[in-house]
């Protein structure tokens, strides 16, 4: 099985000490554990556009990943989205990623867009969430389908 680019991206992000030392190895697809304390970072893989020519598929393809960072306070919030933008934003394409015998590759990773997104307490009492959410596009290799 090959890896995902979320697995990458998740790889890099516990790999970098700075992000690690605020959520530990809580950085996970789509949504946070319910056991999961903040900080804590979701990913999401928003949109993949494969690229063609005319006669087909060339072996690229584009996506759209959205990293969440999740906190209880508005610092601690911009602090870690800012390390993962350090650790994220133009990622060197010669960069391999490698989890046990699986490898990815980023032909480029670069950030897009960013907002600021404020969650409601989830009950009357508790405080609000802050919410940073950042949009990288990505390009990678894929296999060509044959046919």
């Amino acid at each position: 099985m090959s890896m995902t680019a979320i697995q990458a991206i998740r790889k890099k992000l516990i790999g970098n000490t700075s992000i690690a030392a605020l959520v530990s190895t809580r950085v996970g697809p789509w949504k946070a554990s319910q056991s999961w304390k903040r900080p804590y970072i979701t990913l999401l893989e928003v949109s993949v556009n494969p690229a063609h020519y005319m006669s087909g598929a060339f072996g690229k393809r584009q996506l759209r990943i959205q990293v969440d960072v999740w906190s209880d306070t508005y610092d601690e919030c911009e602090s870690l989205s800012e390390l993962c933008r350090l650790e994220l934003d133009s990622t060197p394409n010669s960069e391999v990623i490698t989890i046990g015998a699986n490898t990815f590759s980023f032909d480029m990773l670069f950030l897009d867009s960013q907002r600021e997104l404020g969650e409601a307490p989830p009950s009357g009492g508790e405080a609000s969430i802050y919410r940073k959410q950042q949009d990288y596009i990505a390009w990678h290799s894929e296999a060509i389908p044959t046919h």
